[in-house]
């Protein structure tokens, strides 16, 4: 397998000498699928190893191997969401940043059998409307039983492709704004009652309000002269450059070293617009980005002993990934992509308390990012409750609660501000009770005088990013939901720091 090439050989090494027999008769029964399908294997066991199979080493078996699954899903409708939810697990599961050739080779193909099931969706439905209508049979007939879950594989698709608006890279972004599009598509062809609003309706109507409020790196009679639909914004903001010798009037220079999409990330994240109208998605995307923000974390994190000969992040490091997987993921690659998981990753945080009933694919992080792709797709593909997705939150204010502490590095300190200051509203009232319990907020808070210059100078960074994520967080409309009680007052919690605060200035 492509994930799998780290024994110093060459592909075609590989698969010369004894292979190559066995690799030919594996052609030719692929090539067979599916007008003859193997027995006694049932059909998940086949999406299975087909799936692993698209990522093989072997250009042309790989080919074989998604055509056949193109095949199957315009052939069998019953087996549509099982094929879907493989390739969304495989991407989830195997496929990491530090393999970028394969991990486009993948979209590409969850694009394309995403588009083979609009055409086959519109053949039915033309089928549909060519029979008698006025049929008795026609009108009281029920739906078959595989259709109910549509809606949950769709919002699977829409999840995967929000986790890849986050790429560096422009390849992968726009196959994911290509996924948005045909899923909503299909969800009008197929007029499914039980579908959230598509992700793309929702980015395209914030659009305006992202880059008004947002995108405040070139002047705004530039801004106004923009086609303000997402894909044309996507790509005008991927060209601007953040200069750190520039000055913002409103918010002075530190805005302007934050990067653009990452900014706008932030805002299209915001509960009025992804959060409460595209839950399913949401729901779908936060366990790929959190185990994805993890990946990349291993290469950020200033505690790495690993990281220690960085000049500000992993000068000159190389990617793991091999040659054939792509061109090496660099070191500001590294921290780009990190700080946009942060950003969606703490934006998409589910609620602790969240008991929604509602049913969705889970695709939970593994133990090991690199795992041997051989590992069973078929026992990711399972339908659980959105309480699993959870699990991780305290984790996420695990790592969170430690980036606070990071010292001697802006560039970090700066993407951490935008990263955390974007935690949705209900973590975030939950993240600020699980600093004060490890006590960060009560270190921060604490009124007698440091005469330590190292300890006071630690302790006066530590205030001044928890007041810049709270600036954050209140810009980007924490007060309209959270942290004030019902009389109107802000929560003890905050009213303790403001003061404590307070004292701190007018002692210094």
């Amino acid at each position: 397998m492509m994930t799998a090439i780290q024994r110093g050989k060459e592909p075609e090494e590989l698969l010369g000498g004894d292979v190559k027999p066995k690799l030919d008769l594996f052609r030719t029964c692929v090539a067979a699928i599916p007008r003859l399908l193997p027995e006694p294997m049932t059909y998940t066991e086949l999406i299975d190893i087909l799936t692993r199979t698209t990522v093989h080493v072997d250009e042309e078996l790989r080919t074989m191997a998604g055509n056949t699954l193109q095949n199957m899903l315009g052939e069998f409708p019953e087996w549509r969401e099982q094929i879907i939810v493989a390739e969304i697990t495989l991407l989830h599961n195997q496929l990491t940043d530090f393999y970028p050739a394969v991990l486009d080779e993948a979209l590409r193909l969850l694009h394309q059998m995403v588009v083979t099931w609009k055409s086959a969706a519109l053949q039915e439905k033309k089928k549909e409307q060519e029979k008698d209508s006025n049929s008795f049979e026609n009108a009281h007939s029920a739906p078959p039983l595989y259709v109910l879950n549509y809606a949950s594989v769709l919002h699977a698709v829409e999840g995967m492709a929000l986790v890849m608006l986050c790429q560096i890279r422009p390849q992968p972004k726009k196959i994911a704004i290509s996924l948005l599009k045909e899923v909503k598509q299909i969800i009008s062809i197929l007029a499914l009652d039980n579908a959230d609003t598509p992700v793309i309706t929702v980015l395209d109507e914030a659009t305006p309000y992202v880059v008004r409020k947002y995108i405040e790196h070139i002047p705004l009679y530039e801004r106004t002269s923009w086609n303000l639909d997402f894909t044309s914004v996507c790509d005008k903001v991927a060209a601007i450059d953040s200069d750190v010798c520039l000055v913002n009037s409103d918010k002075g220079n530190e805005y302007l070293q934050w990067d653009p999409w990452a900014c706008a990330l932030s805002g299209y994240a915001e509960r009025k617009h992804l959060i409460s109208r595209c839950p399913s998605a949401v729901t779908n995307a936060w366990p790929t980005l959190f185990s994805r923000l993890m990946a990349v974390n291993a290469y950020v994190d200033p505690s790495n002993p690993q990281n220690e000969n960085r000049a500000s992040l992993l000068r000159g490091s190389k990617s793991k990934g091999s040659s054939v997987c792509g061109e090496a993921l660099s070191q500001d690659g590294c921290l780009s992509l990190w700080q946009k998981y942060l950003v969606l990753c703490c934006a998409f945080a589910p609620s602790p308390h969240n008991h929604n009933s509602l049913i969705s694919r889970s695709f939970s992080p593994t133990s090991s990012m690199e795992t041997d792709v051989l590992r069973s797709v078929s026992s990711s593909l399972r339908t659980v409750s959105r309480i699993s997705s959870t699990a991780t939150l305290p984790q996420l204010f695990t790592k969170t609660a430690a980036m606070l502490r990071w010292e001697n590095m802006i560039d970090i300190r700066d993407s951490v501000v935008l990263g955390i200051g974007s935690l949705n509203a209900v973590a975030f009232e939950t993240f600020l009770e699980d600093l004060n319990q490890r006590g960060i907020l009560r270190d921060a808070m604490e009124k007698k005088m440091e005469t330590n210059v190292r300890r006071r100078k630690r302790k006066d960074l530590l205030r001044l990013q928890i007041i810049r994520i709270i600036e954050i967080a209140i810009f980007r409309g924490l007060l309209d939901s959270t942290l004030i009680d019902l009389n109107g007052s802000l929560s003890p919690l905050i009213l303790d720091f403001i003061d404590a605060m307070r004292v701190n200035l007018e002692s210094d």
